[in-house]
């Protein structure tokens, strides 16, 4: 029973130490975290969600000028930039690597019209 309690206070204590060292990488990065937030925020208004109806009251919908850097191929890589910035252990569950792959296709389907 003693060997099971042991294991258990070990366990326990791994776990919160794993749970702080996360946090404290987290508060690191955190200004990564939010510039890459805004920075998706920009790419999603700038192709739309699908709904054309609210998509045309948003400024930066198909509007360049209106977006983070000169244009939106800018905006991706920038978004890359970050996205690679923050180590593996604590990257974004909003923004994954399937994605980003997607927002790659995105922008070579829209270089290439």
């Amino acid at each position: 029973m003693n060997k099971f309690k042991n294991l258990f206070q070990f366990v326990s204590i791994f776990l919160i130490f794993d749970k702080k060292s996360k946090i404290e990488k987290g508060l690191k990065y955190k200004l990564e975290y939010m510039k890459l937030s805004r920075l998706q925020g920009d790419f999603i208004a700038f192709f739309g969600t699908g709904n054309l109806e609210n998509d045309k009251w948003d400024c930066r919908f198909q509007n360049e000028k209106m977006i983070w850097g000169k244009n939106i191929k800018d905006l991706f890589f920038e978004m890359e930039r970050l996205y690679k910035r923050i180590p593996f252990g604590i990257k974004p569950e909003w923004c994954t690597k399937r994605q980003m792959r997607k927002y790659k296709k995105m922008i070579n389907q829209f270089i290439k019209k």
